[in-house]
């Protein structure tokens, strides 16, 4: 079962069109810390420079759901 923080996972079964679309996003980096550092072990303390950079790359990955999801309805 895929968690659906795993933002690496749910990018796997994306078909192709929208697969590519993510491609330019860090998801991977963004899952370490919203998967990996919700289960106890030895995690590095985020940072401010973190911190900015999980809303950043959160905010594009929303941003480029909403474009799809628009251009679907169009």
């Amino acid at each position: 079962m895929i968690k659906t923080h795993d933002l690496d996972a749910l990018h796997e079964k994306l078909p192709g069109k929208e697969k590519a679309i993510f491609e330019s996003l860090d998801l991977t980096w963004l899952t370490e810390w919203s998967v990996e550092s919700r289960y106890p072990g030895d995690w590095p303390e985020a940072l401010v420079e973190d911190a900015k950079k999980a809303v950043k790359i959160a905010t594009e990955v929303l941003d480029t759901c909403s474009s799809i999801f628009e251009n679907d309805e169009a």
